[in-house]
């Protein structure tokens, strides 16, 4: 590619040739000079040399903010829909069908997502319905709480491919606690503070 069109901040693919997992990876664009030429900030101390096979620029949010919006889904039934309806998505595939390497930075930046409310049109809802609250990859830092997330599949906040993530406080209209999902392997809820005083009292009964 033309180099001349990065600026620093850009977010860019590197990969090496032959194929080095030193090397191989997503970068942050610091430091551009006439050259061009740029330093980025790697994961390795030392960092073998290495030919440079291509570099790819990656198009994502660098910082990211959804908050206060409410958002009514279709309500499909599962049996006839071919697709889940999705109230935030932030991807990482940068117009291709496979996801951009991550480490050691990620195609998206910083995201949080907080204080929206999700349900289904005109407040039908039904178990059988499709619709998660948010599918986030590719992000380096997540953070989302204080959503009211009514949506019936189970974990409808999930994640894939994340450097860190956060969640708090994020309920149904009922006040039942929502946790985050992490759905890449290996797949795990998160805990945050309600669920951490919860096992707290459970092992405070199972000691007394």
């Amino acid at each position: 590619m033309d180099l001349s069109s990065l600026g620093n901040g850009d977010r860019v693919q590197i990969k090496a040739s032959p194929s080095d997992p030193t090397v191989d990876g997503m970068y942050i664009i610091q430091n551009i000079t006439a050259g061009p030429s740029f330093d980025v900030v790697t994961s390795q101390t030392f960092p073998r040399p290495a030919t440079i096979n291509f570099i790819k620029k990656a198009f994502g949010a660098g910082r990211l903010v959804i908050e206060g919006n409410i958002i009514e889904l279709v309500a499909v039934d599962a049996g006839s829909a071919p697709t889940n309806a999705l109230a935030f998505g932030i991807g990482d595939s940068n117009g291709g069908t496979n996801p951009s390497p991550e480490a050691p930075d990620y195609p998206n930046g910083d995201i949080i997502i907080r204080n929206n409310k999700v349900r289904y049109l005109d407040g039908a809802f039904n178990s059988g319905y499709l619709g998660y609250g948010s599918d986030i990859s590719g992000v380096k830092n997540l953070q989302t709480l204080n959503n009211v997330i009514d949506c019936a599949p189970s974990n409808p906040l999930r994640n894939a491919r994340v450097g860190a993530a956060t969640y708090f406080n994020n309920l149904t209209t009922k006040g039942v606690l929502v946790q985050g999902f992490k759905s890449d392997a290996p797949t795990k809820t998160y805990d945050e503070l309600q669920t951490q005083a919860d096992d707290a009292l459970v092992m405070a009964f199972a000691e007394w």
